[in-house]
């Protein structure tokens, strides 16, 4: 998540019909942009 450009990376996972099926955080990194990305790809990893 500290990548500049992890959002356009997580895009770029959807839009190769792959899945983000796991993100290990603790949280500190997200932010209301990335919730967002993730509920517009109807996308749901494991937090």
């Amino acid at each position: 998540m500290l990548h500049p450009r992890f959002n356009d990376v997580v895009r770029a996972i959807y839009e190769w019909n792959m899945v983000l099926e796991k993100l290990t955080t603790n949280g500190c990194f997200l932010q209301q942009d990335t919730l967002d990305l993730f509920r517009e790809l109807h996308a749901a990893p494991l937090i």
